[in-house]
């Protein structure tokens, strides 16, 4: 009996403890190299997610990337049971690299010069917080 007892013991103290998931929200922060790019020069926009809570986050089923006008260009759709945002990180999520150019298809043309914001939004079955954007600045051709 004594001996039994002593293992349920050492098991309970041995074993981790369970993670725990919670909600939200979490903060998405889009950043990229160079304030400025010249027309044609690929943009990198790095996402990265920092979960400041002390449980771990879900992540989104769905991470949508919008342009500009708010046009679609990247859309990710997550295998169900997502992995989780780890308590207390920051890690790179994704890097998008963006060419610079809109439309579809053989139809893709260059953009004007001006401002253009990336916006990523996480959906799920949480409230994941704000959006993350970035702007970035295409001028005009030397």
């Amino acid at each position: 009996m004594i001996l039994a007892i002593a293992v349920v013991l050492v098991y309970q103290v041995a074993s981790p403890a369970p993670l725990i998931t919670g909600p939200g929200p979490i903060n998405i922060e889009v950043a990229t190299d160079k304030q400025s790019y010249l027309p044609g020069e690929e943009i990198k926009f790095h996402i990265y997610v920092y979960n400041s809570r002390f449980w771990q986050v879900p992540y989104p089923f769905r991470v949508e990337y919008r342009i500009g006008d708010g046009a679609l260009v990247k859309q990710i759709t997550l295998p169900i049971p997502p992995p989780t945002f780890h308590q207390w990180s920051r890690i790179l999520y994704d890097t998008y690299v963006w060419d610079q150019k809109t439309g579809s298809g053989g139809n893709r043309t260059q953009v004007l010069p001006g401002d253009y914001t990336l916006t990523v939004s996480f959906d799920g079955i949480i409230d994941y917080g704000n959006d993350g954007s970035c702007t970035i600045d295409v001028l005009p051709a030397p």
